[in-house]
């Protein structure tokens, strides 16, 4: 991330970081602490919180076969798995859903999510800066979706209690993927942590 804020010439930047966006922006924040000005936080994994049960369970059952799968039954994994993120099942369907989709399609986008992306998937880079957090002195603003199935609102209060100052926004009706289920109100909030002096 750092080597973003150089090419552009940016000495201190605010950061917005969803999921795994999130972890990465926690842990640039706590180790180049000087190139933030304001962070926040969407519905970030956190601690121990990642991979999610279902996630877990997927890695269990097919990472190192998931070339047995049929393109179906990827293809209904997955369709299982975004559901999960939207409160609002009706937000995840039809072209929202084919978008998500998209980039995953054929044998390609199969072996690249599991080899490039949920292989990946370790709980210990978070969980080694749990300590660090208490040291951030940059504004937080924490943004959570009460009926998230991924990311339990536990751990944003968890956030909230380790990140001195932190400020937590739980949005009703919502879930992981909040800028689906809550699109406005992620633009208010957004607009007015930012911007705010």
């Amino acid at each position: 991330m750092e080597w973003m804020l150089d090419f552009w010439g940016v000495e201190q930047a605010d950061i917005v970081g969803h999921d795994i966006g999130g972890a990465t922006a926690m842990i640039f924040t706590v180790n180049r602490p000087e190139r933030l000005g304001k962070l926040l936080l969407i519905d970030t994994v956190s601690y121990d919180s990642w991979p999610s049960e279902t996630w877990q369970k997927i890695i269990r059952d097919h990472l190192h076969q998931y070339h047995r799968m049929t393109l179906e039954e990827f293809r209904q994994m997955m369709v299982r798995q975004l559901t999960m993120t939207v409160c609002r099942k009706e937000r995840m369907s039809k072209e929202v859903l084919e978008a998500y989709l998209a980039p995953l399609a054929g044998e390609i986008g199969k072996a690249s999510f599991f080899t490039h992306q949920v292989n990946h998937y370790d709980s210990r880079y978070t969980e080694e800066i749990t300590e660090d957090l208490k040291y951030l002195t940059m504004p937080v603003k924490i943004l959570w979706g009460a009926e998230d199935e991924w990311q339990p609102v536990s751990y944003a209060k968890r956030l909230a209690t380790d990140i001195p100052g932190a400020d937590l926004g739980i949005i009703q009706e919502a879930g992981h993927f909040l800028m689906e289920d809550a699109p406005e109100k992620v633009v208010t909030e957004l607009r007015d942590f930012l911007y705010r002096s």
